[in-house]
């Protein structure tokens, strides 16, 4: 057996998402507050797409890099949203979602011995990639106070000669802080100075509130050899499920990656890239992404509104994007995942333990409002009941 897989523990979130299974399986009905997947169904224009694609014979292997006119759609998607100049020949990857995205970017990257710095609170996927690599996770905690935003100089300080990457999420879970854009260059310039690649999951880019705009460090043409952006369709377009994403890099290091690639999963459905063109390009499908943006600031509106005179007032920390908001439970003195399971255990409600996002993260839980606002009100109403 690799003794790294000795180093790491099963996934805390996925686990804990496996005992609410169970407790489902023996017949309790319970509020999931812990998964992060749209409870929007994909748009039917997508899936009529994919419908047509499988009837059509798109059903075998396919171009490993991913379907040529998918990439073609995410160069102009790119440089239109994301400020990115991106050949689609050499510079794009597409990849079974995100998480495989990352996984291919920190194995091809870092050797053993290596370190990758991390900051916390992190998608713990993260730190597991970085030591089954054989490399070393290095943890910057960012300040619950200063409502998680990350600071350049802290995260450039713990550089070290060892240093292969540095690997940042905005907009972020668990928290939904959106970084600060003079922050993210600041830190693109340093790392670049210095011989360190930044990785930046974007996975959440679209899902911004009050006005926010995402920035992409890789649209600094001068930096983009140190920057590799990691995408998805899971949350913008709601398909979880298609397992679709893709990695924006230079195109010597996609080379690798396509090396990767081929030996861990050969090629991508063609029926899905389809499907996720069709998310790309079809403008009922777009629409549909806006109004699920609406859906999820209305309901990160309604927490801050059903928080007001309780305990949560001060201990939810308001998210800029994603459908995430941190609670702070440390006063309860009990770790998170004690408090997760007493509170699905005595009032039926699902939150992601703290601890799932980093060590230091153990006093809080997550609470996912990609969910009807009567779930999320019986959810505040459970929480509200620990203080009594």
């Amino acid at each position: 057996m690799d003794s790294k897989l000795l180093n790491i523990s099963q996934s805390i979130s996925v686990s804990f998402a496996d005992y609410v299974r169970r407790l489902e399986a023996e017949g309790r009905a319970l509020i999931k507050m812990q998964t992060g997947d749209p409870d929007f169904p994909t748009h039917e224009a997508v899936i009529k797409k994919a419908q047509e694609a499988i009837t059509g014979g798109q059903t075998k292997y396919c171009d490993s890099r991913g379907l040529l006119v998918l990439r073609e759609a995410l160069a102009e998607k790119l440089r239109e949203k994301n400020n990115i100049t991106a050949d689609p020949l050499r510079e794009i990857l597409v990849t079974h979602g995100a998480v495989h995205g990352i996984g291919l970017v920190i194995r091809a990257l870092v050797e053993p011995g290596d370190e990758v710095i991390l900051c916390e609170p992190f998608w713990r996927v993260y730190r597991a990639d970085i030591v089954l690599a054989g490399a070393i996770p290095v943890t910057i905690r960012l300040d619950g106070e200063k409502g998680f935003q990350l600071e350049a100089e802290e995260v450039l300080a713990a550089i070290s000669p060892k240093t292969q990457a540095i690997i940042i999420n905005s907009p972020n879970n668990p928290s939904g802080a959106v970084y600060d854009k003079e922050q993210l260059r600041r830190l693109a310039l340093g790392a670049a100075e210095r011989g360190v690649f930044l990785i930046c999951d974007e996975v959440y880019e679209n899902i911004l509130f009050d006005d926010q705009q995402h920035y992409s460090p890789r649209s600094d043409i001068n930096l983009a050899k140190w920057i590799i952006s990691v995408f998805s369709f899971s949350k913008t377009h709601a398909m979880t499920g298609w397992r679709i994403g893709y990695v924006v890099a230079d195109g010597a290091l996609v080379d690798e990656l396509l090396k990767l690639s081929q030996f861990s999963v050969t090629s991508l459905a063609p029926f899905s890239q389809i499907a996720a063109l069709a998310a790309l390009t079809n403008s009922e499908a777009q629409a549909y992404s806006e109004q699920m943006l609406a859906t999820y600031e209305a309901r990160r509106n309604f927490i801050a509104r059903r928080s007001i005179g309780s305990w949560l007032e001060q201990a939810i920390t308001p998210p800029s994007g994603t459908f995430y908001a941190l609670v702070d439970c440390r006063e309860f003195g009990l770790n998170s995942t004690e408090l997760a399971q007493l509170i699905v255990d005595r009032w039926g409600v699902a939150f992601t333990p703290g601890i799932a996002f980093g060590n230091s993260m153990d006093g809080y839980l997550r609470l996912c409002f990609a969910t009807s606002e009567s779930n999320i009100a019986q959810a505040l109403e459970a929480l509200k009941c620990l203080s009594k």
